[in-house]
């Protein structure tokens, strides 16, 4: 057996060992595990988003004590057409795990704000760009976009295309004159010259 070898069955072996002790935690909140490219990744529902990321940071022993991303992926065809994506890292076990919650448009998922303080600028994040509300988040507002924009950017139906453009009179010009330009809902750049 050579030493690379070697080295990817003690990886398996801590990486198995590491989806049984987090099995374990969980329990009968897992809705499913699999494990893509040496990482784990484990499906709950989104009502036990707090329960178990709570149970993951403070009785896992090693703790996953490090949020260190929230995000959400869109799949239109699915019926739950949304994944929440929870990224944990575990300091004292240099071991990371993902947490995935399916949810559907227009559904609310719990704020773990309370839990990591990291998750009041990514939830902000993950509303502005997919429209997935957070219930008991202290400030949910647009945190990318203008708070006049319409619509969420990172959902695959966002439209891709369009500009408008709009010229004024010589009435409603700046005092200095010039270009005004701004951001539209939906069609890219507006511009408003004189």
């Amino acid at each position: 057996m050579t030493e690379q070898s070697s080295r990817l069955i003690k990886a398996d072996e801590k990486l198995e060992g590491l989806k049984v002790r987090v099995e374990s935690i969980i329990g009968s909140k897992l809705r499913g595990v699999r494990v893509f490219r040496r990482e784990v990744c484990f499906t709950i529902d989104v009502a036990d988003i707090p329960a178990v990321l709570l149970a993951l940071r403070d009785e896992s022993g090693g703790g996953f004590t490090q949020l260190s991303e929230l995000t959400a992926v869109d799949y239109p065809d699915r019926p739950q057409r949304f994944e929440l994506v929870y990224q944990l890292l575990s300091v004292t076990l240099n071991q990371r795990i993902r947490i995935v919650a399916p949810i559907g448009d227009g559904e609310v998922a719990p704020s773990v704000s309370h839990l990591f303080s990291c998750a009041v600028w990514s939830e902000r994040e993950v509303w502005d760009m997919f429209g997935i509300f957070f219930s008991g988040h202290p400030d949910l507002r647009r945190l990318l976009t203008d708070y006049g924009f319409e619509g969420h950017p990172l959902r695959k139906d966002f439209p891709l295309t369009g500009t408008v453009e709009s010229f004024c009179s010589d009435s409603c010009c700046p005092p200095q004159g010039g270009r005004k330009t701004r951001r539209g809902p939906h069609k890219g750049l507006l511009r408003a010259a004189c």
